[in-house]
């Protein structure tokens, strides 16, 4: 198991999760359809579970929800741990022995 830490495929892939991750958040936060017009909406922010939420309108109430923040960070290090793993795989299979 240190073996497969410490190799440049599973780090590789265990960055682009972490990155890949940060970007579905991103990107959840690119597609809230609130506008300054509307008085009346909610948006949330998080994925695969929404961990931040807001009020559009006059009164802006934001906040955390803890158990998405959990979940979110749970979901990002799983989903790195299983990325890095497949590439520390594919690696192992691709290159050629030496002797």
């Amino acid at each position: 198991m240190k073996h497969l830490i410490q190799s440049r495929a599973f780090v590789s892939g265990f960055a682009l999760g972490i990155v890949l991750c940060g970007v579905l958040n991103y990107w959840t936060y690119l597609n809230q359809w609130c506008s300054e017009n509307i008085y009346d909406c909610y948006w949330f922010v998080g994925f695969p579970t929404p961990f931040l939420y807001g009020q559009g309108g006059y009164m802006v109430v934001e906040g955390f929800i803890w158990l998405g923040v959990i979940t979110d960070i749970f979901f990002a290090i799983t989903a790195s741990v299983f990325t890095g793993w497949v590439f520390w795989f594919v690696n192992s299979k691709t290159r050629t022995p030496q002797d």
